[in-house]
């Protein structure tokens, strides 16, 4: 129990460093969801652009986190180091999807 506590608090203390970082994710997707909406985008097709995009986000995050982090995928030896890792890939993956939907959603003819 001690391990999945001290995960969330380390999530949270990231995401207190990066919150300036979050702000202006933020404010990039929603400059693009409004793009979208001005071209009556159609949001049905481009889900699968975007879950795509994710899946290949996830995946480089998967492999380049532990580098960022000044570690390896090698030093991984318990279970929460896996799920910790890969919780953080599929964040990263999230907000790529998120990111790039409203871009792969083609304009209403």
């Amino acid at each position: 129990m001690y391990e999945i506590w001290l995960g969330m608090n380390i999530f949270y203390e990231l995401a207190l460093m990066y919150l300036p970082l979050l702000f202006v994710v933020f404010l990039v997707w929603a400059g693009l969801m409004i793009y979208a909406f001005q071209k009556k985008a159609l949001w049905s097709r481009g889900i699968k652009g975007a879950i795509v995009g994710g899946i290949i986000a996830t995946a480089i995050a998967f492999l380049a986190v532990p580098y960022i982090t000044k570690s390896s995928l090698g030093e991984l030896g318990y279970w929460f180091d896996y799920v910790t890792l890969i919780g953080v890939a599929a964040m990263y993956g999230a907000v790529a999807a998120a990111l790039i939907w409203p871009l792969s959603s083609p304009k209403v003819r």
